[in-house]
């Protein structure tokens, strides 16, 4: 009798839905004993599992995280984890930046979460010439941060987004002329990412001029007024903040004038609405 692998482990003798759990079947067609053994071993660049949370095919070669949900091929453990109060852990260790291109081979997702309600205004660093902008909208630099009266946020938390030249590698493509942006933060749980309609990800952090950043990369968590934390939820290339590497899937509390960098050249500001 022929047999189908269930994404949660089991052998189905049903094609569509798992006769042991009831979970949704992967599209495979059942190879015969004589296939299976002629059939040479898949190197472990070469092999592709099934998230067993989402049911999304993954490639071992791209990492242990499941891009769409976050959970963990090496240890098991779930992606999209309780929001507990963790304590700061950072890890030293460099990365080298790899465009975030292999993903588009994968299959369509369920919705992770929805286009942000509010639309961004566009702010100007001080030096930079606009002259034609709104002065309550520009923001001026004391110290290198940003200091003016930003947009008002329901959370009380502002992410100011940013291109620096400065942060690009050599590979990385030119980086666009672009006036930084003020995005309120309004929701408890902010997904910062790239936008693929493809795979339903549609991120409240929009950062599709930067093919570096992961479609799901990041979090920003708020938990009250005083406590805002990022976790990095298996980006391919990293999150660094304030010039410190994220330990990925740990939650770091953030603070006022706090810079995430990530990508070729994004630069994400912390910032407390007035």
């Amino acid at each position: 009798m022929a047999t189908y692998p269930c994404p949660k482990g089991h052998d189905s003798t049903e094609a569509d839905y798992c006769s042991e759990c009831g979970a949704k079947m992967q599209v495979v067609t059942p190879a015969s004993d004589e296939t299976v053994s002629n059939a040479p071993p898949l190197r472990q660049s070469e092999q592709r599992l099934i998230c067993p949370d989402c049911t999304t095919p993954h490639d071992l070669a791209v990492g242990n995280y499941c891009e769409i949900c976050g959970y963990n091929f090496a240890t098991g453990a779930h992606g999209e984890l309780p929001v507990q109060q963790a304590s700061f852990a950072v890890s030293t260790a460099g990365r080298s930046t790899a465009l975030d291109n292999s993903a588009d081979s994968l299959a369509d997702a369920a919705a992770v979460t929805s286009v942000a309600s509010h639309v961004a205004p566009q702010v100007e660093l001080e030096g930079e010439s606009n002259s034609g902008s709104d002065p309550s909208n520009r923001l001026s630099r004391q110290d290198g941060l940003p200091v003016q009266t930003l947009p008002t946020s329901a959370t009380g938390w502002v992410a100011v987004i940013s291109v620096d030249p400065a942060l690009r590698s050599a590979h990385s493509p030119p980086a666009p002329d672009q006036p930084a942006i003020a995005l309120p933060l309004e929701k408890p749980i902010n997904l910062i990412g790239r936008t693929s309609e493809k795979r339903a990800i549609y991120p409240d952090v929009a950062l599709d001029f930067d093919n570096a950043v992961s479609y799901r990369h990041g979090l920003l968590i708020v938990q009250s007024e005083d406590c805002l934390l990022f976790r990095d939820i298996g980006s391919s290339n990293g999150t660094r903040i304030n010039g410190t590497e994220a330990t990925v899937m740990a939650d770091i509390p953030l603070h006022h004038h706090d810079e995430l960098t990530l990508g070729h050249w994004t630069k994400i500001q912390i910032c407390r609405s007035q």
